[in-house]
């Protein structure tokens, strides 16, 4: 048959008549009054002529009156609320199973998300006991009831937060230690001006400030949730060893660019993992370094992937832009149709230079230049006498 609604219950069962409170244990077997563990007692089903005594009438009332107090509970829309243990009475407190609505003691409606109780097992043996949905800030065991208040209203100009205590929750972004959590990225109302233009990025963007965090959290760089717009600046002379998460970093002067070089620069950190796996755990790094007096560019990438925390294993450096003279070896000599030679390198004039200065020079063409009678500390440039364009050079 179909359900259709019930007549109204106008008050809970013999609100007004003679009832008695049901105990939980019977008073005694010989003992007519009956109880929530037992019922009726036994002496009640026997025939008086046997020694039998008839149930009480109060028995009755007071078993329907306290059921009938839960039907005129519900018939009216009242969500129960939370019982837990009580240790003034001794009462272990409720089990809820998964799907079950109480009432908190803020005044919210709970929804059970994992059985809880005195009587509910736990993993690895014990039991769960009961669990506070007001305290389950963690939403373990219950999560917040979403209700009409919860709901993001826009009012023309901003759209009001959520509170994340209960209804929708707010984004969480994944950090390299923690999974994040699925909610609504708030509005312009929740978030500061400066932070506006970054958050259709990212639910944790801070304006000017981007890291790999917003798409590919940095490993090294834990719970990274910003996003660089441009390179961020490191304290001079920088070491490119030292930076172990993806980025761009502009520093005056470096320890241990490509080449020796120890000028401006900027060095570019990129992270990679497997195309389409999206649960890889390794990753493989390649960076670019920038040398901005010489105008050249480096390339180098690493030989295999590596885990969180553990160093990228290197190729060595490989220049791939700016070489002049269409080589880029040291001691290389070429034809140059200005009055000077080009940045990168030096006249082959006889000019005496610092081996230190140009040790790679040095290290190419070592003292075969060098006249007799030259301190140590320098050498010369190939001596060219004649030479029919304007300006013979030499990479440095």
């Amino acid at each position: 048959m179909l359900p259709v609604t019930p007549s109204i219950i106008p008050e809970p069962f013999a609100e007004h008549g003679a009832k008695n409170v049901i105990p939980a244990e019977s008073p005694g077997a010989s003992e007519p009054n009956a109880s929530w563990t037992q019922g009726f007692p036994p002496v009640t089903m026997l025939n008086r002529q046997a020694g039998g005594k008839p149930p009480l009438g109060q028995d009755f009332n007071g078993i329907l009156n306290a059921l009938s107090q839960h039907l005129f509970f519900t018939q009216s829309g009242c969500v129960y609320p939370w019982m837990g243990a009580d240790k003034t009475t001794g009462f272990p407190g409720l089990n809820y199973l998964g799907g079950s609505h109480v009432l908190g003691s803020d005044l919210k409606e709970y929804i059970a998300v994992h059985p809880s109780g005195p009587d509910v097992p736990q993993t690895g043996g014990g039991y769960v006991g009961p669990k506070d949905p007001v305290t389950d800030t963690q939403h373990l065991y219950w999560r917040p009831e979403v209700t009409s208040a919860d709901i993001p209203k826009f009012d023309g100009v901003t759209i009001r937060k959520i509170n994340g205590k209960y209804g929708v929750p707010e984004f969480t972004a994944p950090t390299a230690s923690a999974r994040g959590k699925a909610g609504i990225v708030p509005g312009p109302g929740a978030v500061a001006p400066s932070q506006q233009a970054t958050r259709p990025l990212c639910a944790n963007g801070q304006f000017n400030t981007l890291t790999a965090g917003n798409f590919d959290v940095s490993w090294e760089r834990a719970n990274s949730t910003n996003i660089v717009l441009g390179a961020e600046l490191v304290n001079s002379p920088a070491s490119i060893a030292s930076i172990l998460y993806a980025g761009d970093f502009y520093a005056n002067s470096w320890s241990d660019a490509p080449y020796s070089y120890q000028g401006e620069g900027v060095y570019s950190l990129r992270e990679m993992r497997e195309m389409g796996n999206a649960t890889d755990t390794t990753r493989i790094q390649y960076s670019f370094f920038y040398a901005l007096s010489s105008q050249k560019i480096y390339w180098r990438g690493g030989t295999s992937k590596r885990t969180a925390g553990n160093p990228m294993k290197w190729r060595d450096w490989m220049e791939v832009a700016g070489s002049v003279g269409g080589s880029s070896n040291p001691g290389t000599v070429f034809y140059f149709a200005g009055t000077s030679a080009p940045q990168g390198s030096l006249p082959c004039n006889g000019a005496a230079v610092s081996r230190t200065t140009y040790a790679n020079l040095f290290a190419a063409i070592g003292t075969g230049a060098q006249e007799t009678g030259v301190r140590h500390s320098i050498y010369r440039t190939l001596h060219i006498v004649y030479c029919v364009a304007r300006t013979l050079a030499c990479i440095l």
